[in-house]
């Protein structure tokens, strides 16, 4: 028996040749494609480098980052009462679901954000710091995971309509739920019941 061999494609079918990247082609395309462009450029270069150069110089060699440390809670939930805590970290648990689900859903609009967040929350988990504290720890774990169990779950159900609906609707009613939350189920405004 003959076996048939796919047909190979023409010049003409396989498209044009991909180019290959190069910086300095796109840097003249982009950035010093005309007298003003060239100017803006090296503007924004000076400016970016005179901020950066006096933010780094002061964060490394001037600034007093013990404060900071002593005073987390404070910076983190403010006069917030301490055994009400677990309501703040209940909120951002809710944020954490919807993150992950969104970036499972529509990965192209979430893009890295929800990436970032995941591995910040578990990479301050396992820093070594006295600031935190066990407990903080243990939501930090339990609030990344969730944004990447939220991603799988986004990636296998995303494809369907009523689910992308209702994590848009849960966006949206994400808002006075955390209020709610963090009120205590009190009227947020008073005087009205």
């Amino acid at each position: 028996m003959a076996t048939v061999a796919p047909p190979s494609p023409s010049p003409s079918s396989a498209g044009p040749p991909r180019e290959q990247f190069n910086l300095l082609r796109w840097l003249r395309q982009n950035l010093f494609n005309s007298r003003l462009n060239t100017l803006l450029t090296v503007v924004a270069l000076y400016l970016v480098y005179s901020v950066l150069s006096v933010a780094l110089t002061w964060a490394f060699t001037e600034a007093e980052w013990g404060v900071i440390a002593s005073n987390l809670k404070l910076l983190m939930v403010g006069q917030y009462p301490t055994d009400q805590v677990w309501r703040v970290w209940l909120c951002v648990v809710i944020v954490c679901i919807l993150l992950g689900l969104s970036w499972g859903i529509w990965p192209d609009v979430v893009g890295l954000v929800g990436p970032t967040y995941g591995g910040a929350l578990l990479l301050l988990a396992v820093l070594p710091t006295a600031a935190y504290g066990l407990p903080n720890r243990i939501w930090m774990v339990v609030c990344g995971a969730l944004i990447f169990a939220g991603w799988q779950v986004g990636r296998r159900f995303g494809a369907v309509q009523r689910f992308q609906n209702g994590v848009s609707i849960a966006w949206v009613a994400m808002l006075p739920l955390v209020l709610l939350l963090l009120s205590g189920f009190e009227p947020l405004l008073p005087g009205i019941p």
